[in-house]
């Protein structure tokens, strides 16, 4: 008999209560995120999620494919659309890519017989730093590749070892000249090859390219948002 009481309350706890509005509704769905607790958040999905996601291990499955809550803010609620901040632990990872620091979520909210409800999928926009600082950022690691100080290169970058080939980064070290930085394009094809292979092509929507001249060969490096600053990730001959 305990057993029966203990599951029953278990199972009440993963399903919130109604909330009044669409704005704690999801918050009460984040909250139950940044807990870990995916069964109370799968709760408030809407009839239409729940097609695509049948039960809690196929939404636990989408959810860790995604930066984990850390924090969160609601910032707007308007209509069907609820907007909140939310907070990541921010890097890298092969298999999730990158994890900003925030990101900018708007939830589509359906109003299921009195009970507010969600889709699965909201549209997720990075709030990314200031990319003038990629640019700063960028001549700082190559200065210290220049000055063959890897701490102080090592110290920039968001991986041990940088992805990419280039014969401009290869002979800098000792090299003289004055070197300079400006930003250019982050190309797609064989220069950023390796940093797509592990990141997927939104590295190249979310990378900042930065091109080097002043030492023996011009050459580019890519930096990731990393927190709120930008650290190197690739290089790539070229502009």
């Amino acid at each position: 008999m305990l057993l029966v009481i203990a599951l029953l309350i278990t199972g009440c706890a993963d399903r919130p209560h109604p909330s009044a509005s669409a704005k704690a509704a999801l918050t009460t769905l984040l909250t139950a995120e940044e807990h870990g607790n995916h069964a109370a958040s799968f709760s408030l999905l809407s009839s239409a999620s729940r097609k695509t996601y049948a039960d809690v291990d196929d939404w636990t499955r989408l959810r860790n494919e995604q930066p984990a809550v850390t924090g969160f803010s609601i910032a707007s609620s308007t209509g069907a659309n609820v907007v909140a901040v939310v907070d990541h632990e921010p890097g890298l990872d092969p298999f999730i890519g990158l994890s900003p620091a925030r990101t900018r979520e708007t939830w589509t909210a359906v109003d299921e017989h009195g009970h507010w409800r969600f889709a699965a999928v909201p549209r997720v926009e990075p709030i990314l730093p200031d990319r003038r600082g990629a640019t700063a950022v960028g001549l700082r690691w190559a200065d210290a590749v220049q000055a063959c100080d890897g701490h102080a290169a090592l110290s920039v970058q968001a991986v041990p070892r940088v992805f990419g080939q280039s014969d401009g980064a290869d002979q800098l070290c000792g090299a003289k000249g004055h070197l300079t930085s400006a930003p250019t394009a982050v190309p797609s094809g064989p220069q950023t090859a390796a940093l797509v292979s592990q990141y997927s092509t939104d590295a190249l929507s979310w990378g900042r390219a930065v091109r080097i001249d002043g030492g023996p060969v011009p050459f580019s490096v890519v930096l990731a948002p990393i927190g709120d600053t930008w650290k190197v990730v690739a290089v790539f001959d070229g502009s």
